[in-house]
């Protein structure tokens, strides 16, 4: 079992995501606030984070949770999610230390 930070300011996506992971035996810590998702970050210690890249301009950017992560919980693995995606963010968000930058929408698939 995993524990994961999952933030995204899109509700129905954490809602949808957050509980594919827990279906697999996941312990999600589900977020629709970036500044809320940093702090849970030194809290939790988590296993897995997965991000939206941007959020509104009141709440933290994807890239800045991805630089927190990879300060306070080095093995933890990051994947950034965007519907806004170019070829210089997902390499800026790799040479971060991205695991992944996956756009939107995503294609969420469980095992039966």
């Amino acid at each position: 079992m995993a524990k994961v930070v999952l933030v995204d300011d899109d509700l129905t996506m954490v809602q949808m995501v957050a509980e594919l992971l827990r279906q697999e035996g996941h312990e999600v810590f589900p977020f629709t606030n970036g500044n809320a998702a940093l702090a849970a970050l030194t809290e939790h210690s988590p296993d897995l984070v997965i991000t939206d890249l941007y959020f509104d301009k009141t709440r933290a950017h994807g890239l800045e949770i991805l630089e927190k992560a990879r300060e306070l919980s080095p093995p933890a693995v990051v994947i950034v999610i965007t519907g806004f995606g170019t070829i210089e963010t997902a390499v800026r968000a790799t040479k971060l230390g991205a695991y992944d930058f996956l756009e939107k929408p995503l294609l969420l698939l469980t095992h039966q």
